[in-house]
């Protein structure tokens, strides 16, 4: 695999520029344990690409964040915070990879099990450091020793939802503009209708479960051979989710009849008991991680592969509708409000506390009023 990629992401900012000289005191710095294992953690990658084969946009976003990250997270990488952020986003764009969706692969792909949070963190970073560049035009002073410092108003990272927040402006150049329109896609496919969602993720059955696997579903219509049920640790075994066994024996798992299989099982997931079934994943996955595990030894051709698929489809046509039913309900909200006022207003004295006449006459509590 050629790596050149990788180093020029590197080279492009992926250091601290600093004076040469003797190593200073280990304890003339002090560092909270949290921020000194999660900086450990990121510098554990070893750019073995992994992430971007497994990743479905051919995103390098992984590894750049942990590049990022493994400095960013210490006292010593915070002048250049900033400017490390853009620059390497920029070179990873020049690369040609492709934007991040947080689709949860290059997690799973990842042999030092590098945590996506780190993606978050990255955006973070650039949409601050670009705004604080932004800023340049109208305060030099005062963006310059900001992009300096590189710290934010919180030295947390941001989430989704703050990641979204960053705005465009006109006569940005052309990768800008491409990749903040990429941060906002990744933000908002970490959330469905305003709740963050958790990654569909695929586990075979004899791989140790996992704290991050969430909620675990068996999709197998045969319980795994060899596999107690007290070591499998499922929440639900959903039986009629799997394929039927007609479907079953005439797949094998062979490879060559894969997209004939998808295609009739795909059919089999829209029909009753299976429809329900995925209507309740889909709804667990909306509120959380869901892990879906099976037993067949491929991989990449077997039945829980295209279960995922149908869960995302759905997932990202319940954030397409999002929108538009927000929409909608703040018109129809607004048509509500605006309904009693109009009925108050009809039913309300006239000006000066005066009743309304009835036939050009002065009602009778008015008349009895004036004759005494």
């Amino acid at each position: 695999m050629d790596r050149s990629a990788f180093d020029r992401i590197i080279a492009a900012g992926g250091f601290i520029t600093a004076p040469t000289g003797s190593a200073p005191e280990a304890s003339s710095i002090l560092v909270p344990k949290t921020r000194a294992e999660r900086a450990m953690d990121a510098a554990a990658c070893i750019a073995c690409g992994a992430c971007v084969v497994a990743c479905p946009n051919g995103s390098a976003s992984l590894f750049t964040a942990a590049k990022i990250t493994h400095l960013g997270m210490r006292p010593q990488g915070q002048p250049e915070r900033g400017r490390r952020a853009l620059a390497m986003v920029a070179q990873m764009d020049r690369e040609g990879f492709g934007g991040c969706t947080f689709h949860g692969e290059c997690q799973e792909a990842c042999p030092k099990v590098i945590s996506i949070d780190d993606i978050v963190r990255m955006n973070g970073d650039y949409l601050h450091a670009l705004w604080a560049s932004r800023r340049e035009v109208s305060d030099p002073g005062g963006a310059q020793e900001e992009m300096t410092s590189g710290a934010r108003p919180s030295d947390e990272p941001c989430g989704p939802g703050d990641a979204a927040q960053g705005t465009m402006m006109e006569g940005e150049p052309t990768m800008i503009d491409t990749r903040q329109r990429t941060v906002r896609r990744s933000a908002r496919a970490a959330h469905v209708g305003g709740k963050p969602t958790g990654a569909v993720r695929l586990k075979r059955a004899y791989n140790a479960p996992e704290a991050a696997d969430g909620y675990r579903v068996l999709v197998d219509r045969l319980w795994p051979r060899g596999v107690r049920k007290d070591a499998l640790m499922i929440d639900a075994w959903m039986k009629e989710i799997g394929p039927s066994d007609e479907l079953r024996r005439w797949f094998g798992h062979d490879a060559s009849r894969w997209d004939e299989f998808a295609s009739r099982y795909r059919d089999e997931l829209g029909r009753p008991p299976a429809a329900g079934l995925v209507d309740e994943l889909v709804a667990r996955a909306k509120r959380g991680a869901i892990t879906l595990v099976y037993g067949a030894k491929d991989e990449v051709h077997n039945q829980a592969v295209v279960v995922r698929s149908v869960i995302e489809q759905r997932l990202r046509r319940a954030r397409a509708r999002a929108p538009r039913r927000a929409s909608h309900e703040g018109a129809a909200s607004s048509a509500r409000s605006r309904a009693p006022a109009a009925a108050r207003a009809a039913a309300s004295p006239s000006r000066g506390g005066k009743r309304p006449r009835v036939g050009g006459r002065a009602s009778p509590s008015r008349q009895r009023s004036s004759e005494s």
